[in-house]
């Protein structure tokens, strides 16, 4: 199974029906569109929140530093 898409934080709302709205929702949906690749990616404000992901210590996780947006016209 192939994913792209992108991790954030910040608020939210869960409704009783499974409707999941909120700031952290919509900077997820907004920068998952602008990669050009399959995988996974922080978002800006999160990794702006992570003072240093390199030290994050765990084989799970394939780091790549420069991810491929797609060109805006």
């Amino acid at each position: 199974m192939l994913l792209r898409g992108a991790i954030s934080h910040g608020q939210y709302y869960l409704s009783s029906q499974s409707l999941i709205i909120g700031e952290a929702v919509d900077d997820a949906a907004e920068n998952h569109e602008k990669f050009d690749w399959i995988g996974v990616s922080l978002s800006p404000s999160l990794s702006n929140e992570i003072n240093d992901i390199s030290q994050i210590n765990t084989n799970s996780i394939v780091m790549f530093r420069n991810i491929p947006h797609k060109i805006s016209l």
